[in-house]
């Protein structure tokens, strides 16, 4: 069973019963004493119960004690059981209390620094079960605005938001122009399908192998394909055009493969690992972000007439 999978379990264990309290790290006489919020009794449906843990997280943490700081599983028991409570909470709340857990610091620019290489672990890592840009965005934010961290701490963290800023759900997505592998040049606002599947690959790359498989055998997919709801825009976005020739035509007919017309154009998508999907809408707007296709198969499964 994978770690999150364990953290997430044991803290709705915690939340389905009484809110026993117990110190971080087993409960060692060393580690530094974190105890979780008791919701009152009153309380008894989970979801009050879990926002009410969530509201009351930060407020029981002593930012001012510095054994935090030196107890690294310590600090991180307690920011992955809140993680997993967060993600449970309705999107606008659950960023209010990521910007919340900096906030509280701010006389302990440490700590907060501390907090934020767990956030990037948890929120940012292109490998975590976590991953959120807009839990991490928030987080950022507050770091930034943060008085006594000292500028050149920033400095990351400013280069993060900028990045994650870039192309998010629900904003139009950046226009760029392609080559495709019939030479001819188009832009991504050309196309007028109802859903447009922008995929990011690299031909050496061999969990892009496996996603171009996944896509072109999934029933979902073809069928939208067919009935032209659905563009699939498979975009090479490196240099080498000998292994961009290699490749591109081994890619299904139906999809439109091809590679940046201008090398300017890698600027206007982070991709912080490949491959990369989105999933944009007739608008070109941003419904998925860096989505597992799993994901994006089921979100066109479950919204879209088949």
């Amino acid at each position: 069973m994978k770690r999150g999978s364990i953290i997430l379990i044991s803290v709705l264990a915690l939340v389905s019963c009484n809110g026993e309290n117990r110190s971080a790290n087993g409960g060692t006489d060393t580690a530094p004493k974190y105890v979780l919020p008791a919701p009152p009794a009153v309380l008894i449906d989970r979801t009050e119960r879990t926002t009410y843990i969530i509201e009351h997280y930060w407020q029981r943490l002593d930012y001012a004690d510095t054994a935090w700081l030196g107890d690294t599983p310590a600090l991180e028991q307690v920011f992955g059981e809140w993680v997993a409570l967060l993600i449970q909470q309705p999107v606008g709340r659950n960023t209010e209390a990521a910007a919340d857990a900096i906030a509280r610091g701010n006389d302990y620019p440490n700590m907060q620094l501390r907090l934020l290489e767990l956030a990037d672990h948890y929120f940012n890592d292109p490998n975590s079960p976590y991953r959120n840009e807009e839990l991490y965005i928030p987080i950022l934010e507050a770091v930034l605005e943060a008085p006594n961290i000292a500028d050149i701490d920033k400095v990351r963290p400013r280069y993060q938001l900028e990045r994650a800023m870039k192309n998010r759900p629900g904003t139009r997505a950046a226009d760029f122009a392609f080559v495709t592998r019939k030479g001819c040049v188009q832009r991504l606002s050309d196309l007028c399908a109802g859903y447009v599947l922008l995929y990011f690959f690299n031909p050496d790359c061999h969990d892009c192998k496996q996603v171009a498989a996944y896509i072109a055998g999934s029933v979902c997919f073809s069928d939208l394909l067919l009935k032209g709801s659905l563009s699939v825009l498979a975009i090479y976005p490196d240099e080498d055009l000998n292994a961009w020739n290699k490749y591109a035509h081994s890619l299904p007919q139906e999809w439109i493969v091809a590679r940046y017309a201008h090398p300017d154009a890698r600027k206007a998508y982070d991709l912080p690992a490949i491959p990369c999907l989105y999933l944009l809408d007739r608008n070109k707007t941003v419904v998925l972000k860096d989505a597992p296709v799993e994901r994006i198969e089921e979100w066109l499964s479950d919204k879209v007439d088949q």
